[in-house]
């Protein structure tokens, strides 16, 4: 799973080297990317002959063999999360040298890639954009509920393609040690993204610890600000934003786990009924049924259900956001591709200290908007515009 927009010299502080078999079984072919915990590389299954991404996991976090046994068995563990929107692990294992575990290789753009490109241009994401993007993010961690949630979700955890949203790193805050893990965080300023409980080195988080770290990608996606790292731009920022959408972040960032929204559905019906509300248009014209490429992400571990015709929305300005990713693809070989041209949009935009935001206007009429029960936006041709539910294999 590449993690794009990593630096440049990822790829050189590798430590497996291109033709190097690992465990016996996997043939690297090159470097991919460095993150906060290790390394993650491209090889080649020769059992079964596919392409994997492998996450190597940096030596200092593992550092005691009860360390290494208890990560393996977090991974074992995050296998039996079947999901549209998180990354299946194939395996975990051990080599002479390496930790690591396995999972599909997937070409996109890392969410914190997206925000960078925008933020480079004095912009950011427009709720029209951002939502379908928490719409697929909470029902990923509703997913991971029953298994303690995800940790640490952070924009460089989501990866985009070009028609779903998956998150990645499942095992890591249930399956490496607390303080260094919490360490390692903290040097890579990314802290901010995890609950303030999840910063305990000894607390118990549940998914609202999750609730808690969309509201903070949310509100870095639509302000292009860190909640928790400068106050007054924040709340400036929150004074141009829909009022109903400041009550829901407000409700999700609270310190206390109770009083947060119990689940990612919930946060997520509060935002897109407020959107709704403030007269932000959520369908667009003949999107009434489940996309033809839903079945391409379903398997047997899967199962889609039927959603009402009331939970099938798409999202107009999610058409740009995807011009924009797929333009950023690298084109399979031997295939050419045009560069789309965007359509002109309205865009927040950040000068100094203030977030400055433009609202949509018109005389649109909002969407009635019907309850959200554990559905998922999936894109079909364009990226992220319909819902698609995806229910959890009973284990």
């Amino acid at each position: 799973m590449p993690a794009s927009g990593s630096v440049s010299q990822a790829k050189a502080a590798s430590p497996v080297a291109p033709g190097e078999i690992l465990a016996g079984r996997y043939r690297i072919t090159e470097p991919v990317a460095a993150g906060c915990t290790g390394y993650v590389v491209r090889a080649r299954d020769e059992e079964v002959d596919i392409d994997v991404a492998i996450k190597l996991l940096a030596a200092n976090l593992l550092q005691t063999e009860q360390d290494k046994t208890v990560f393996l068995k977090a991974v074992k563990a995050a296998k039996k999360a079947h999901h549209g929107n998180i990354v299946r692990i194939y395996d975990g294992g051990r080599s002479e040298r390496h930790t690591f575990y396995t999972m599909p290789f997937l070409e996109g753009l890392s969410l914190r890639k997206i925000i960078d490109l925008r933020l480079e241009k004095e912009q950011v994401l427009t709720l029209g954009e951002a939502l379908p993007l928490v719409g697929q993010l909470a029902m990923a961690i509703d997913a991971l509920a029953k298994m303690g949630g995800h940790g640490s979700l952070r924009p460089a955890n989501v990866m985009v393609l070009p028609d779903i949203l998956k998150i990645t790193a499942v095992p890591h805050f249930h399956g490496l040690p607390r303080k260094p893990y919490l360490a390692v965080l903290t040097r890579a300023k990314v802290l901010e993204y995890l609950a303030p409980e999840a910063r305990r080195e000894d607390a118990e988080i549940d998914s609202r610890a999750d609730v808690y770290s969309v509201a903070v990608i949310l509100g870095e996606m639509i302000t292009g600000l860190v909640y928790g790292r400068d106050a007054l731009p924040w709340h400036a920022a929150m004074e141009r934003l829909p009022p109903g959408v400041v009550s829901a972040l407000e409700r999700a960032l609270t310190d206390n786990p109770a009083e947060r929204f119990a689940t990612g559905s919930a946060f997520f019906e509060q935002l897109a009924e407020a959107s709704a509300s403030a007269g932000l248009d959520l369908t667009v014209p003949g999107s009434g049924g489940i996309p033809p490429m839903a079945a391409e992400y379903t398997d047997s571990t899967s199962t889609p259900a039927v959603p009402t015709d009331a939970l099938v929305k798409a999202m107009g300005p999610a058409l740009e956001l995807e011009q924009e990713i797929s333009a950023l693809q690298p084109a399979a070989p031997g295939v050419s591709r045009k560069t789309p041209t965007l359509r002109p949009r309205e865009v927040r935009e950040l000068s100094g200290r203030d977030a400055r935001a433009h609202e949509r206007r018109g005389n649109r009429k909002a969407p009635p908007f019907v309850g959200w029960l554990a559905t998922t936006i999936i894109l079909a041709g364009i990226a992220i515009s319909a819902a698609v539910y995806y229910r959890q294999r009973t284990e």
